[in-house]
């Protein structure tokens, strides 16, 4: 990411913070954080990639209803997008363990099945739409106007005249349906977990504010995405199994991440352990939480809000990844 970017980025997630503590200090609330960091997570992603508002925060303080009609529409359109996501989150799951059989002759299956492709085309449809426009726009700007610094923006102009790291005509400019995919990432369980495990760990805290940027272990000990589907393109080897071509498997990321033939205590929530200081040595593709290459997560290095006080456990869905369902805050 660009500083333009990132700097852009930071002030939105500062705007927000600010406008929420306005609402805190006229009234006292008690807030769900999961829920709470859904509607936060979902304002930064849609701003953040197409600089319009969703006001999913505004949803979960004071309800979809608005004088204005036109935002109330606009506020349930965003709620829809957000109910959607955590839907297609469940989807996921579904596709890769139930067999064809099930979803395509058993009603009860075929039925859900049905209803999470109508869910994945509705989101599918409702993101290149937004793509689509915004390159249209882009396309009838003028040479000299300046292009947004949201990431939707810098999707569209890569390996084009108007990237501003350089234009390659051997280099194909980004497909709607490689940008749609690209956008559609998943970062909004990690803040709980991490929020929980420090709270839970009050010696940490201290610690974790001097080095922010360097603690990484929430997303070991809780691997937020703990498997991945993948399919032999040719006949391989993989950990010591034989392979044939096109056969599909998975990896188990969370099996990595608690490994002790790579993390000493593997179960324990040590954050020091990711310290330049402490010269400690991650062993290549032993923390994948995420990804890796070009599909790099955008907001690996953004920081996370503390909380003080945790009234209740965690309670925990799994889906694809695994979900904070909800974690009260007083």
């Amino acid at each position: 990411m660009t500083p333009r970017f990132l700097k852009s980025f930071i002030q939105l997630a500062q705007s927000l913070f600010n406008e929420n503590e306005s609402y805190w200090d006229k009234k006292e609330y008690q807030i769900d954080f999961a829920k709470w960091i859904k509607c936060f997570t979902t304002d930064i992603t849609l701003q953040t990639i197409t600089c319009k508002p969703s006001y999913c925060l505004n949803t979960y303080l004071f309800g979809e209803n608005h004088d204005d009609p036109v935002r109330s529409e606009e506020i349930k359109r965003s709620v829809h997008f957000t109910k959607a996501v955590q839907t297609f989150l469940t989807n996921v799951l579904f596709q890769i363990f139930i067999p064809e059989v099930l979803k395509n002759y058993f009603p009860g299956f075929y039925h859900l099945n049905k209803k999470y492709k109508k869910n994945s085309d509705w989101l599918t449809e409702t993101m290149l739409d937004v793509i689509i426009k915004r390159r249209k726009e882009i396309d009838n700007m003028q040479s000299d106007e300046m292009i947004g610094s949201n990431l939707l923006d810098i999707l569209l102009t890569l390996h084009t005249p108007r990237d501003p790291s350089g234009y390659d005509e051997s280099e194909p400019p980004l497909t709607d349906q490689e940008i749609c995919a690209i956008i559609t990432e998943v970062s909004i369980a990690d803040w709980c977990f991490t929020v929980w495990l420090l709270v839970k760990h009050p010696k940490v805290i201290a610690r974790f504010r001097e080095e922010i940027s360097e603690i990484l272990e929430s997303t070991r000990v809780v691997t937020l995405t703990p498997i991945s589907p993948r399919n032999s393109t040719q006949e391989s080897i993989i950990g010591g199994k034989h392979l044939e071509a096109n056969t599909k498997f998975l990896i188990l990321h969370e099996l990595i991440h608690k490994s002790p033939e790579f993390w000493e205590n593997p179960d324990d929530f040590i954050p020091e352990r990711f310290l330049k200081e402490t010269n400690n040595e991650i062993a290549k593709n032993t923390f994948i939480p995420f990804g890796g290459g070009t599909r790099m997560c955008p907001g690996r290095k953004y920081d996370v809000e503390l909380v003080d006080n945790v009234s209740k456990e965690l309670k925990i869905q799994f889906t694809s990844v695994y979900e904070c369902t909800e974690m009260k805050v007083l």
